[in-house]
């Protein structure tokens, strides 16, 4: 078998990005496609990754809801649960904050977000910014996945394309999209991000 670098130079690399329940499913799906459709063709070319899949290509998910795990997304690796564990605390130490204060939704009846943000964009928002740390950790930790494997490559676009994907109907997508698209600008200044939202 040829190792990875000698296999024929991809035109570029991917970054599948999930946020929500629909954003978790979307990848989940594609992840799929690749395992079928993709991914025979190259085992015989490369070490691929996990699945049989190029490690050009990365898919990631986050969703505030840990009961709608895509079970072909590796926990703790490609999908993440987020949520914020006690509210209580949040109100009491971070709510007033002015990072939070001007939009952040007023005595939230719940205890927690743990099984979903019931619609509510800025619950959506509060969860990105109360694990903003990880996320950040995970997405950098698939660029230098990609940038890894593309090491010594003559690819034409040497940036992945980003792919992200999400509701504007729920809260934890349409939350934290905006966000997530600075985000990407950050770690990935020149890349090309594309958004694939459903609105309905």
């Amino acid at each position: 078998h040829r190792d990875l670098h000698s296999f024929p130079t991809r035109r570029s690399s991917d970054l599948f990005l999930g946020l929500g329940g629909t954003g978790s499913q979307a990848v989940s799906k594609i992840k799929q496609l690749y395992a079928e459709l993709v991914a025979p063709q190259q085992r015989g070319g490369l070490t691929a990754g996990a699945g049989g899949i190029n490690p050009l290509d990365a898919f990631l998910a986050f969703d505030t809801n840990q009961q709608e795990h895509p079970g072909n997304l590796t926990a703790n690796r490609e999908w993440f649960h987020v949520g914020v564990g006690n509210m209580g605390d949040f109100y009491t130490n971070h709510a007033h904050d002015e990072l939070y204060e001007p939009w952040v939704i007023k005595n939230y009846p719940e205890g927690s977000i743990m099984a979903g943000c019931s619609g509510f964009r800025n619950l959506g928002r509060l969860v990105l910014m109360q694990n903003i740390d990880t996320v950040n950790e995970k997405i950098s930790n698939a660029s230098t996945q990609i940038l890894t494997a593309a090491a010594g490559l003559a690819a034409v676009i040497t940036e992945p394309v980003i792919h992200v994907f999400c509701s504007l109907a729920g809260g934890t997508g349409s939350g934290m999209v905006l966000d997530i698209c600075f985000l990407l600008r950050q770690i990935f200044p020149t890349a090309r991000v594309i958004g694939h939202i459903a609105v309905v």
